[in-house]
């Protein structure tokens, strides 16, 4: 990405025979990275349990989901804690995500993998 010579920003793709186009005009959403909530996932990959430690300051609450890769939902609750951990002794090898959401509207979305 960057900017062309009348100072609009612009993105490159990819497109599917494999060359690149440009996107003129693309604009990010203003202020989205600070909406994210931003957390850690370890050990990744994992074989008995996921810690996660959220960063920075938390919001009073938060919601949390664990889908496989094609959607389903494993396990949903809600926590005040900033550090929590999930066992993965009963989810099947595979990569799953755990999507985090404030009770500021805030989400936070990242991949992990069970391996034995």
């Amino acid at each position: 990405g960057g900017f062309d010579n009348d100072g609009d920003t612009y993105i490159k793709a990819v497109n599917e025979f494999g060359s690149c186009s440009q996107l003129a005009g693309f604009e990010p959403i203003p202020g989205n990275d600070n909406n994210k909530v931003r957390f850690q996932i370890y050990p990744n990959p994992t074989a008995e349990a996921i810690k996660v430690k959220i960063n920075g300051d938390m919001a009073s609450s938060i919601e949390y989901s664990i889908m496989s890769i094609d959607g389903k939902v494993i396990k949903a609750g809600a926590t005040k804690e900033n550090m929590f951990e999930f066992g993965t002794q009963q989810m099947a090898n595979g990569i799953y995500v755990l999507s985090i959401t404030d009770n500021n509207g805030s989400q936070g979305v990242q991949r992990f993998e069970v391996s034995r």
